[in-house]
């Protein structure tokens, strides 16, 4: 149900010329400088963005923990031609960590991923392996370029529940012909999700976004309406109803307004991006300034940071090259 937070969160229907190599494929010129796709949710997580081809022939299967580590450690130890070709360490500096399919687990870029805070030096497959997951990290999740903190309380509220839904829900284990779905309703969405004749595929059959969306929000109601009645109002079953007009009418999700306010200023992708980020710079200057006291929290926290990254790199005993060693010696 990954698909979802792109349609309803995606704020990435554009892009810049400099982010491409001059193949524009299926994309439009919105001017000179902004490549866009007129029905795109969010660039940054299609196949524009966070992915690769090689990275399109790992199958990191997500019916267990132990499966997940396994598969993800074993595409840091499956050597790749293509980076190999590229070489590790030339001429005494290197280019690359490894010539493997994937560098360090962190490179492999799934919307979510499992996670847990891993102690100094130690793998994040061995921190999983070691304690579970801690926490499961949403990256898919754009951020909001109208809100000056990049989020919101209502964008925050949904996650959450929806989160606590998809753990609730039943969740049958994937084989590749579910997995293949999974990774082809995420791409086409990312590029495609507003079209109202774009199709889902839902256990082999096309389905649309909106009727399966109504029906996930439907139930995501369900778990708001629990959680409300430990608060002192119904700020989390707003929340989700408010996503409802999202799948309604997607001309109100952030992906159609970024497209809608680049039509209508006849700006750059990037002369957009760089007057929001201004707006919001004079948004928070506009604040009350920080009283002395929390200055000065901030203050010693940015010396005592400072005087813990000297601790460290002095306290530094291992050159790179054995590091590497040490760190990928279970290949």
């Amino acid at each position: 149900m990954g698909w979802l937070i792109l349609y309803l969160f995606g704020a990435s229907p554009a892009l810049c010329k400099s982010f491409t190599s001059g193949a524009a494929g299926s994309m439009k010129s919105l001017e000179a400088n902004t490549f866009f796709e007129p029905y795109a949710t969010s660039l940054r997580m299609s196949d524009l963005g966070y992915s690769n081809q090689n990275q399109s022939k790992i199958n990191i299967s997500l019916n267990s923990l132990d499966e997940y580590v396994d598969d993800l450690k074993a595409a840091i130890c499956t050597p790749e031609p293509e980076y190999k070709a590229i070489g590790v360490k030339v001429d005494g500096e290197y280019r690359q960590l490894n010539a493997n399919l994937l560098q360090i687990e962190n490179e492999f870029y799934s919307p979510v991923r499992p996670k847990r805070v891993a102690k100094s030096g130690e793998q994040p497959t061995a921190a999983l392996r070691r304690d579970g997951i801690e926490y499961v990290e949403i990256r898919s999740l754009d951020i909001n370029p109208f809100d000056p903190s990049g989020i919101n309380q209502n964008t925050m509220r949904f996650v959450e529940a929806f989160l606590i839904y998809c753990l609730l829900e039943d969740s049958p284990k994937l084989d590749d012909a579910a997995l293949d779905e999974i990774v082809r309703n995420h791409t086409q969405t990312a590029r495609h999700g507003r079209d109202t004749d774009f199709r889902l595929l839902r256990g082999g059959k096309a389905v649309t976004l909106q009727a399966w969306a109504t029906e996930i929000i439907s139930n995501v109601v369900a778990v708001a309406e629990v959680i409300d009645r430990h608060e002192t109002n119904q700020s989390y079953a707003d929340s989700v109803r408010l996503m409802q007009k999202l799948v309604d009418d997607p001309d109100e999700t952030p992906s159609a307004r970024v497209l809608a306010d680049l039509e209508e200023t006849q700006t750059s992708f990037f002369e957009f991006a760089l007057g929001l980020a201004k707006s919001h710079s004079d948004y928070f200057a506009s604040i009350t300034p920080l009283d002395e006291a929390r200055r000065a929290v901030f203050e010693k926290e940015a010396t005592d940071s400072l005087t813990r990254q000297q601790a460290i790199e002095a306290a530094d005993s291992v050159g790179l090259d054995e590091y590497l060693q040490r760190y990928f010696s279970n290949c």
